[in-house]
């Protein structure tokens, strides 16, 4: 049995509907799946809704995006797991920020605009199809029209920070994050701590620390994007400041095809204790 408690779907910047990543978490043999698109809940429901009758036990997630200042271009993403994903509170914030999401993909093409690049907001809008439409979904566009080679040319050239084309968007303080996802019932786990870009093991500790005073429940300890090494650190660190211990492969589909779901690059391996300790969690907080 498989555990992967870090996938994304259409819904924001995956490749897969529900009802793929249902038929891809059978295949690969998942039996406990977390869905967590970026800042949208939309995606939740329908996967829950493929998966009944079937031996596969959805996780309603999100992963938000935090506005906090790190050096190396080093940034935060939080994951809510076990959320209700039918809570008014975080519904309408997400809204919020879907909408200024939009404006920015505005700025975007009006950039890229002037770089002689010419997309249209329709487009764009055909090419997000039933999911929020982002940098991805441009990188795509461009791709497609002959402007960039390959996504990752889109990115580096045009779309990342420090690129012609870049807007900053609205995002959330690390403290706003995880009272929304507590007050929605759930675990507030830092995803893929790795691109924080803190490799000093003290600096990494004091992070830490200072995110669990904020409110930080655990870590994404098991990551596709995590060395041996590094994984055993945080590990190590989790336990001795009692944060609690997740693990997931950040599927994208297509958009990164080297990710296989519950697989990670080839190696992933999250035990079911993971999972275990996720749910005791959530049930003493209950009592």
């Amino acid at each position: 049995m498989r555990i992967d408690l870090h996938s994304h779907t259409i819904f924001s910047d995956g490749t897969l509907t529900p009802e793929q990543l249902v038929a891809a978490a059978e295949e690969n043999e998942v039996s406990i799946l977390a869905v967590t698109d970026h800042d949208t809940l939309l995606g939740v429901q329908p996967t829950i809704d493929a998966a009944r009758g079937k031996n596969l036990n959805i996780i309603p997630g999100v992963e938000l995006s935090i506005d906090m200042d790190l050096r190396n271009h080093g940034y935060i993403h939080l994951l809510g797991l076990f959320i209700d994903h039918r809570n008014s509170n975080l519904k309408s914030r997400l809204q919020k920020l879907r909408a200024a999401r939009d404006q920015r993909n505005r700025i975007i093409l009006k950039k890229l605009e002037s770089l002689n690049i010419c997309l249209t907001e329709e487009e764009l809008i055909e090419e997000a199809g039933r999911g929020s439409a982002g940098r991805p979904h441009i990188a795509v566009l461009m791709q497609r029209k002959g402007y960039a080679r390959s996504l990752k040319e889109a990115f580096e050239t045009y779309l990342k920070q420090g690129a012609p084309a870049y807007a900053n968007r609205e995002k959330l303080s690390f403290t706003e994050a995880c009272t929304l996802i507590h007050q929605a019932g759930g675990l507030a786990i830092l995803a893929h701590p790795v691109s924080m870009a803190i490799m000093d093991e003290m600096e990494l500790e004091h992070m830490l620390l200072k995110l669990r005073s904020l409110g930080l429940d655990g870590l994404e300890v098991y990551s596709s994007f995590h060395k041996k090494n590094f994984g055993d650190r945080l590990l190590v660190l989790a336990q001795v400041h009692h944060l609690l211990v997740s693990g997931g492969s950040d599927f994208h589909g297509d958009n990164k095809p080297d990710i296989q779901l519950g697989l990670g690059l080839g190696g992933l391996n999250i035990p079911v204790k993971v999972y275990d300790d996720l749910v005791k969690a959530l049930q003493n907080r209950v009592r």
